[in-house]
Protein backbone atom coordinates (compact mmCIF):
# COMPACT_ATOMS: atom_id res chain seq x y z
CA UNK A 1 0.00 0.00 0.00
CA UNK A 2 1.49 3.16 -0.52
CA UNK A 3 2.10 6.19 1.34
CA UNK A 4 4.17 9.52 1.61
CA UNK A 5 7.06 9.39 4.32
CA UNK A 6 7.66 12.56 5.56
CA UNK A 7 11.33 12.70 6.57
CA UNK A 8 13.89 10.16 5.42
CA UNK A 9 14.02 7.26 7.58
CA UNK A 10 15.04 3.37 7.39
CA UNK A 11 12.38 0.99 7.52
CA UNK A 12 12.26 -2.87 9.21
CA UNK A 13 10.51 -5.53 7.35
CA UNK A 14 10.19 -9.10 9.00
CA UNK A 15 9.58 -12.05 7.64
CA UNK A 16 7.93 -14.84 9.48
CA UNK A 17 7.53 -18.52 8.63
CA UNK A 18 6.14 -20.60 11.59
CA UNK A 19 8.38 -19.89 14.54
CA UNK A 20 10.71 -18.53 12.31
CA UNK A 21 11.61 -15.06 11.39
CA UNK A 22 14.06 -12.85 9.61
CA UNK A 23 14.50 -9.52 9.09
CA UNK A 24 16.00 -6.23 6.68
CA UNK A 25 16.13 -2.54 6.54
CA UNK A 26 15.96 -0.29 3.81
CA UNK A 27 16.42 3.50 3.76
CA UNK A 28 13.66 6.10 2.31
CA UNK A 29 15.54 9.28 1.55
CA UNK A 30 12.72 12.50 1.83
CA UNK A 31 14.38 14.81 -0.65
CA UNK A 32 12.61 18.62 0.38
CA UNK A 33 10.69 20.74 -2.38
CA UNK A 34 12.60 23.17 -3.27
CA UNK A 35 11.12 26.58 -2.28
CA UNK A 36 10.20 28.93 -5.82
CA UNK A 37 9.07 32.34 -5.67
CA UNK A 38 7.45 33.33 -9.33
CA UNK A 39 8.93 37.91 -9.48
CA UNK A 40 8.57 40.41 -12.22
CA UNK A 41 9.81 43.51 -12.79
CA UNK A 42 6.20 45.14 -13.12
CA UNK A 43 2.70 42.90 -12.94
CA UNK A 44 1.07 46.02 -14.83
CA UNK A 45 2.03 47.41 -17.48
CA UNK A 46 0.51 49.26 -21.04
CA UNK A 47 0.03 47.46 -24.21
CA UNK A 48 3.36 47.53 -25.84
CA UNK A 49 5.80 47.31 -22.81
CA UNK A 50 8.29 44.19 -21.26
CA UNK A 51 8.52 42.52 -18.62
CA UNK A 52 10.95 40.30 -17.48
CA UNK A 53 9.80 37.12 -15.20
CA UNK A 54 12.05 35.29 -13.16
CA UNK A 55 12.00 32.31 -10.81
CA UNK A 56 14.13 32.29 -7.40
CA UNK A 57 14.59 30.22 -4.25
CA UNK A 58 16.68 27.19 -3.87
CA UNK A 59 16.01 25.14 -6.98
CA UNK A 60 18.84 24.07 -9.20
CA UNK A 61 16.80 25.91 -12.51
CA UNK A 62 13.73 27.50 -13.04
CA UNK A 63 11.54 26.96 -16.39
CA UNK A 64 8.62 28.61 -17.47
CA UNK A 65 5.43 28.06 -19.44
CA UNK A 66 4.21 30.02 -21.96
CA UNK A 67 7.16 30.18 -23.88
CA UNK A 68 9.06 32.66 -21.05
CA UNK A 69 12.56 32.26 -20.44
CA UNK A 70 13.85 32.54 -17.08
CA UNK A 71 15.37 36.58 -16.72
CA UNK A 72 14.71 37.58 -20.53
CA UNK A 73 12.35 40.51 -21.27
CA UNK A 74 9.29 39.93 -23.20
CA UNK A 75 6.34 41.89 -24.26
CA UNK A 76 2.83 40.01 -22.92
CA UNK A 77 -0.05 40.98 -25.12
CA UNK A 78 -3.02 40.17 -22.92
CA UNK A 79 -3.06 40.24 -19.44
CA UNK A 80 -1.62 36.36 -18.48
CA UNK A 81 -0.68 34.05 -15.53
CA UNK A 82 2.52 32.28 -15.76
CA UNK A 83 3.50 29.45 -13.79
CA UNK A 84 7.83 29.40 -12.93
CA UNK A 85 8.80 25.48 -12.40
CA UNK A 86 11.93 25.50 -10.03
CA UNK A 87 13.62 22.16 -10.11
CA UNK A 88 16.24 19.88 -7.81
CA UNK A 89 17.14 16.69 -9.02
CA UNK A 90 13.90 14.91 -9.56
CA UNK A 91 12.04 17.14 -6.91
CA UNK A 92 10.14 20.81 -8.17
CA UNK A 93 7.69 23.10 -7.06
CA UNK A 94 5.69 26.04 -8.55
CA UNK A 95 4.84 29.13 -8.25
CA UNK A 96 2.41 31.90 -10.11
CA UNK A 97 2.19 35.37 -11.15
CA UNK A 98 -0.18 37.41 -13.21
CA UNK A 99 1.38 40.24 -15.39
CA UNK A 100 -1.94 42.47 -16.09
CA UNK A 101 -1.66 44.53 -19.74
CA UNK A 102 -3.37 47.83 -19.71
CA UNK A 103 -4.75 49.09 -22.86
CA UNK A 104 -4.40 52.90 -24.11
CA UNK A 105 -8.03 54.32 -24.05
CA UNK A 106 -10.10 54.47 -26.98
CA UNK A 107 -12.87 57.46 -27.05
CA UNK A 108 -16.29 56.59 -28.13
CA UNK A 109 -18.61 59.76 -28.30
CA UNK A 110 -22.44 60.10 -28.77
CA UNK A 111 -24.80 62.68 -27.80
CA UNK A 112 -28.62 62.57 -27.82
CA UNK A 113 -30.88 64.31 -29.12
CA UNK A 114 -27.99 64.18 -31.94
CA UNK A 115 -30.45 65.99 -34.79
CA UNK A 116 -33.10 69.15 -34.80
CA UNK A 117 -31.16 70.33 -32.00
CA UNK A 118 -32.32 74.23 -31.39
CA UNK A 119 -30.24 77.38 -30.11
CA UNK A 120 -30.22 77.18 -26.08
CA UNK A 121 -31.63 72.92 -26.50
CA UNK A 122 -29.50 71.16 -23.94
CA UNK A 123 -27.25 68.28 -25.54
CA UNK A 124 -26.76 65.18 -23.73
CA UNK A 125 -22.80 63.91 -24.42
CA UNK A 126 -21.76 60.79 -23.59
CA UNK A 127 -18.02 59.13 -23.26
CA UNK A 128 -18.84 56.62 -21.18
CA UNK A 129 -18.40 53.71 -23.39
CA UNK A 130 -14.71 54.90 -24.12
CA UNK A 131 -12.67 51.87 -23.83
CA UNK A 132 -10.09 52.17 -20.67
CA UNK A 133 -11.00 56.03 -19.42
CA UNK A 134 -10.60 57.08 -16.30
CA UNK A 135 -11.22 61.05 -17.08
CA UNK A 136 -12.33 63.49 -19.33
CA UNK A 137 -11.24 66.65 -20.82
CA UNK A 138 -14.17 68.07 -22.78
CA UNK A 139 -14.14 71.23 -24.76
CA UNK A 140 -17.32 73.49 -26.06
CA UNK A 141 -15.37 76.71 -27.50
CA UNK A 142 -19.04 78.08 -28.64
CA UNK A 143 -21.12 76.10 -26.09
CA UNK A 144 -22.25 76.51 -22.27
CA UNK A 145 -20.07 75.70 -20.49
CA UNK A 146 -17.66 76.28 -22.66
CA UNK A 147 -15.53 74.06 -20.76
CA UNK A 148 -16.33 70.32 -18.56
CA UNK A 149 -15.02 68.89 -15.52
CA UNK A 150 -12.33 65.84 -16.55
CA UNK A 151 -14.10 63.77 -13.92
CA UNK A 152 -17.79 64.24 -16.23
CA UNK A 153 -18.06 61.56 -18.84
CA UNK A 154 -21.60 63.02 -19.78
CA UNK A 155 -21.97 66.84 -19.41
CA UNK A 156 -25.06 68.51 -20.03
CA UNK A 157 -24.03 71.57 -22.93
CA UNK A 158 -25.74 73.98 -24.90
CA UNK A 159 -25.12 76.37 -27.85
CA UNK A 160 -26.97 79.81 -28.61
CA UNK A 161 -25.84 80.17 -32.03
CA UNK A 162 -27.38 78.47 -34.76
CA UNK A 163 -24.68 76.32 -37.07
CA UNK A 164 -22.05 74.35 -37.02
CA UNK A 165 -19.73 73.77 -33.59
CA UNK A 166 -16.94 71.87 -33.12
CA UNK A 167 -16.30 69.95 -29.54
CA UNK A 168 -13.72 67.48 -28.39
CA UNK A 169 -12.65 65.52 -25.56
CA UNK A 170 -9.43 63.88 -24.33
CA UNK A 171 -9.72 60.82 -22.50
CA UNK A 172 -6.69 59.65 -20.16
CA UNK A 173 -5.55 56.41 -18.38
CA UNK A 174 -2.78 55.61 -16.79
CA UNK A 175 -1.46 54.28 -20.38
CA UNK A 176 -1.79 57.69 -22.88
CA UNK A 177 -4.69 59.57 -23.83
CA UNK A 178 -7.32 59.48 -27.15
CA UNK A 179 -8.61 62.65 -28.35
CA UNK A 180 -11.96 62.90 -30.11
CA UNK A 181 -13.30 65.67 -32.12
CA UNK A 182 -16.92 66.04 -33.59
CA UNK A 183 -19.12 68.45 -34.49
CA UNK A 184 -22.75 69.62 -33.97
CA UNK A 185 -25.24 71.28 -35.87
CA UNK A 186 -27.35 73.70 -34.22
CA UNK A 187 -30.73 74.63 -35.67
CA UNK A 188 -32.25 78.12 -35.44
CA UNK A 189 -35.76 75.95 -34.69
CA UNK A 190 -37.63 79.69 -35.24
CA UNK A 191 -41.02 79.50 -37.08
CA UNK A 192 -41.11 80.59 -40.73
CA UNK A 193 -44.01 82.77 -39.06
CA UNK A 194 -42.02 84.31 -36.77
CA UNK A 195 -42.88 88.45 -36.78
CA UNK A 196 -45.18 89.70 -34.37
CA UNK A 197 -48.87 91.43 -34.79
CA UNK A 198 -49.98 89.37 -38.09
CA UNK A 199 -46.62 90.06 -39.75
CA UNK A 200 -45.46 87.29 -41.70
CA UNK A 201 -42.45 86.23 -44.29
CA UNK A 202 -42.10 83.40 -45.85
CA UNK A 203 -38.45 82.30 -47.66
CA UNK A 204 -37.90 78.86 -50.30
CA UNK A 205 -35.10 77.93 -51.95
CA UNK A 206 -35.53 77.45 -55.72
CA UNK A 207 -33.38 75.44 -57.28
CA UNK A 208 -34.04 75.69 -60.88
CA UNK A 209 -33.52 79.34 -60.99
CA UNK A 210 -30.86 79.38 -57.84
CA UNK A 211 -32.76 81.75 -56.42
CA UNK A 212 -34.20 82.82 -52.36
CA UNK A 213 -37.89 83.58 -52.57
CA UNK A 214 -39.25 85.69 -49.88
CA UNK A 215 -42.88 86.25 -49.62
CA UNK A 216 -44.22 88.72 -47.42
CA UNK A 217 -47.48 90.12 -46.00
CA UNK A 218 -48.32 92.96 -43.13
CA UNK A 219 -44.88 94.31 -43.21
CA UNK A 220 -44.05 97.21 -42.34
CA UNK A 221 -42.47 99.22 -44.80
CA UNK A 222 -38.67 100.35 -44.79
CA UNK A 223 -35.17 98.22 -45.47
CA UNK A 224 -34.04 95.05 -43.61
CA UNK A 225 -30.86 93.45 -43.64
CA UNK A 226 -30.97 90.04 -45.02
CA UNK A 227 -27.90 87.52 -44.21
CA UNK A 228 -27.73 84.03 -45.19
CA UNK A 229 -25.35 81.40 -43.24
CA UNK A 230 -23.92 78.61 -43.69
CA UNK A 231 -24.18 75.38 -41.22
CA UNK A 232 -20.75 76.67 -40.20
CA UNK A 233 -21.76 79.89 -39.26
CA UNK A 234 -20.38 82.12 -42.24
CA UNK A 235 -22.18 84.71 -44.36
CA UNK A 236 -22.72 83.47 -47.45
CA UNK A 237 -24.60 86.56 -48.51
CA UNK A 238 -25.67 90.10 -46.78
CA UNK A 239 -27.50 92.37 -48.18
CA UNK A 240 -30.32 95.04 -47.73
CA UNK A 241 -34.25 94.35 -48.46
CA UNK A 242 -36.13 97.34 -49.83
CA UNK A 243 -40.04 96.47 -48.85
CA UNK A 244 -42.43 99.65 -50.41
CA UNK A 245 -45.48 97.89 -50.11
CA UNK A 246 -47.50 95.82 -47.52
CA UNK A 247 -47.24 92.61 -49.38
CA UNK A 248 -45.39 91.24 -52.51
CA UNK A 249 -42.91 88.64 -53.27
CA UNK A 250 -38.42 89.24 -53.35
CA UNK A 251 -36.24 87.53 -55.43
CA UNK A 252 -32.33 87.41 -53.80
CA UNK A 253 -29.61 85.41 -56.01
CA UNK A 254 -28.45 82.49 -54.77
CA UNK A 255 -25.10 80.75 -56.34
CA UNK A 256 -23.69 78.73 -53.44
CA UNK A 257 -22.22 75.54 -55.06
CA UNK A 258 -21.84 73.54 -51.47
CA UNK A 259 -24.89 71.89 -50.67
CA UNK A 260 -26.55 71.22 -46.98
CA UNK A 261 -28.63 73.39 -44.40
CA UNK A 262 -28.74 77.48 -44.69
CA UNK A 263 -29.90 79.66 -42.68
CA UNK A 264 -31.78 83.08 -43.31
CA UNK A 265 -31.80 86.27 -40.72
CA UNK A 266 -33.89 89.07 -42.07
CA UNK A 267 -34.43 91.95 -39.44
CA UNK A 268 -34.37 95.38 -38.85
CA UNK A 269 -35.46 97.13 -36.13
CA UNK A 270 -38.96 96.77 -35.79
CA UNK A 271 -38.99 92.81 -36.48
CA UNK A 272 -36.98 89.66 -37.40
CA UNK A 273 -37.53 87.02 -39.53
CA UNK A 274 -35.42 83.65 -38.97
CA UNK A 275 -35.90 80.98 -41.10
CA UNK A 276 -33.64 77.79 -43.02
CA UNK A 277 -33.92 75.92 -46.07
CA UNK A 278 -31.83 72.66 -47.70
CA UNK A 279 -29.94 73.16 -51.17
Amino acid sequence: VAFTPTATTTYTVTGTTGSCSNTDQITITVTPAPTVTATATATSICAGQSVTLTGSGNASSYTWDNGVTDGVAFTPTATTTYTVTGTTGSCSNTDQITITVNQAPSAVVTFTPNSNICENMNVQFDASSSVGATSYNWSFPQGSPSMSSSTIANPLVSFGVAGMHNFAVVISNSCGTDTHNGSILVDVCNSIDDLNNGKSMVAYFDNINNNINISYENITQGTYNLNILNSLGQVVVSTKLNINNNEGLITVPFNENAKGIYFINIYNNDAKFNSKFLK
